[in-house]
């Protein structure tokens, strides 16, 4: 399994809409708007005949998530009233999955820590380790050709039209939207740091800078000092 790996699940019942989103890589200060965000969309994107509001489908959204220092394994939000806390509507219900917490405080005979267990799961030696553990939970036991959990991802990533139509899908496509445009602030930031570096680099050994100085000063190597101030 890869660390970076997102798979992103989506199932329509006949009354509800269900999605579960799985990831290990995220920004958490960002967690609690991208799910209201969710929620949101899942709902304004349903069609609405004649003002029927009551025919709307209730959105649950599960985050399986990695934070550690969460305060409990699983956590629900809905919609309250703010003076009482009483319920306002079921139309929304957001499930928060912390694996670290559900692997610390869970019942370890519980579904819920054997994926827990399996999500931290990062190397195929970790994953035998894994087998191992839980040989005779149905979860994780072995099945041909591996064990159950670990056929079952296997499986899920195997097929590479799969991936593509699932990477087109509108609610993968603007999550992974997200994500790059994230990677490509982050790039344009080194970008810019470095364009920096080369103008004051030209500037020092214009000023009669020595190399070594001009190097510490744009942290950059000699090597690439050499190649920016030195004519070819």
């Amino acid at each position: 399994t890869k660390p970076d790996i997102t798979a992103e699940l989506r199932a329509r019942a006949k009354q509800s809409i269900y999605s579960m989103d799985i990831q290990r890589k995220y920004h958490p200060a960002k967690q609690e708007r991208r799910g209201v965000y969710y929620a949101c969309r899942a709902i304004s994107t349903q069609y609405v005949y004649k003002m029927e509001y009551e025919a709307l489908k209730p959105v649950h959204i599960s985050f399986i998530l990695t934070e550690k220092d969460a305060p409990k394994a699983v956590r629900h939000v809905g919609l309250c009233y703010l003076d009482n806390d009483e319920p306002y509507d079921d139309l929304i219900d957001l499930i928060l999955v912390y694996v670290p917490a559900v692997v610390r405080e869970v019942d370890k005979d519980s579904d819920l820590y054997v994926f827990g267990r399996f999500f931290a799961v990062e190397s195929v030696e970790a994953a035998e380790e894994f087998a191992a553990e839980f040989a005779d939970n149905e979860l994780a036991k072995e099945a041909e050709p591996a064990p159950r959990l670990v056929s079952m991802y296997n499986t899920a990533v195997a097929n590479v039209n799969h991936l593509y139509n699932v990477e087109r899908n509108p609610y993968f496509a603007e999550r992974l939207t997200e994500a790059q445009l994230e990677e490509e602030r982050e790039i344009a930031i080194r970008k810019g740091e470095y364009r920096h570096a080369v103008l004051t680099a030209r500037t020092m050994f214009a000023d009669n800078e020595p190399l070594d100085r001009i190097a510490r000063y744009t942290a950059l190597d000699i090597a690439t000092v050499r190649t920016i101030v030195l004519p070819k």
